[in-house]
């Protein structure tokens, strides 16, 4: 797994994706990359791990501008669903988002679409991992996602 930088959700989720391998016999290793890497650096440590038989795939742990995401969107596209992709500097991303029937999250910013923003029934898929201040916890700090899942739980379907 590739991580970059330092932060403690990258850090947590990397731990728990390592636990998962280890507890299915898959092997795993992390390569430590700083957190101003240099994105042309970053995909290059990628390009040089794809050269090793026994490496199948990697999370990188770091926003970096490659087109998975709109490779996805297209795949949507091709099968005649509207696509709208908001991000957190959208303008009113709430008037979108209370559109969509499926709303996929990674906004970058903890909790930040919330339960008035969803759809009634709409399918919420939250893959955002966001590290915030929490005193009862022995880390310090507690993962939470892009959603804000105490409202939107009362909305979505």
């Amino acid at each position: 797994m590739v991580i970059l930088g330092t932060r403690k959700d990258s850090q947590s989720y990397v731990g728990m994706k390592r636990k998962a391998c280890a507890e299915v016999g898959i092997k795993s290793f992390a390569v430590d990359l700083p957190e101003h890497v240099s994105e042309a650096e970053a995909i290059n440590r990628v390009h040089e791990l794809s050269a090793h038989l026994e490496v199948y795939g990697w999370p990188v742990t770091k926003k970096i501008e490659l087109p998975s995401l709109c490779m996805f969107a297209l795949l949507l596209l091709k099968s005649d669903a509207t696509v709208s992709i908001v991000h957190s500097r959208t303008e009113h991303p709430e008037c979108i988002t209370c559109e969509a029937y499926i709303v996929i999250a990674a906004a970058g910013r903890a909790m930040m679409i919330k339960g008035s923003w969803i759809r009634p029934d709409a399918a919420v898929i939250d893959v955002g991992m966001n590290a915030i201040y929490d005193k009862s916890k022995k880390s310090g700090y507690r993962l939470v996602g892009a959603v804000d899942f105490q409202e939107a739980r009362k909305v979505a379907g």
